[in-house]
């Protein structure tokens, strides 16, 4: 059974799982390329505080002048993205891991060949290259696949 096949078999909690594997590694990447910042607040002595905390947030040092973006780099983290979006974090970073190496593949200099890899690892016909639905197609693949191989051990 193909991969397509699989995925159109996935039950409602294992496509909701999946989803929010899939929302959870694309912030993930976005916060970690520098692309979106975390949402929170400054103070007037230009502290930032996250808009959300958790319990691994409690472990991190206090924002002060001496170190304003303490709690900024946390909430660029695995933990605490994987805490927002209740995901499992070592499925986040592993999801993370998959994607940076079939993004390495996709950046070869030669077209054809780029296009041969994603073609055949996730079966599509026409896609504009690194388009963001493109992009979120193919983590949702990836992601729908881990919650599968998870489900079958």
């Amino acid at each position: 059974m193909t991969t397509n096949k699989k995925i159109r078999k996935l039950s409602k909690k294992q496509h909701t799982a999946a989803a929010a594997l899939t929302a959870a590694v694309d912030e993930f990447i976005d916060l970690q390329n520098r692309t979106v910042h975390p949402a929170g607040t400054f103070d007037n002595a230009r502290r930032f505080y996250p808009a959300e905390t958790f319990d691994c947030c409690s472990g991190i040092r206090t924002p002060s002048r001496s170190f304003p973006f303490s709690l900024m780099v946390h909430a660029r983290t695995a933990a605490h993205v994987a805490n927002q979006y209740k995901v499992d974090p070592a499925e986040l970073r592993k999801l993370k891991k998959i994607l940076s190496k079939n993004e390495e593949s996709l950046n070869l200099s030669e077209e054809k060949t780029s296009y041969k890899i994603v073609k055949n690892t996730l079966n599509a016909k026409e896609f504009e290259e690194f388009s963001i639905k493109f992009r979120y197609d193919q983590i949702f693949k990836f992601a729908a696949q881990m919650t599968l191989d998870k489900g079958d051990k």
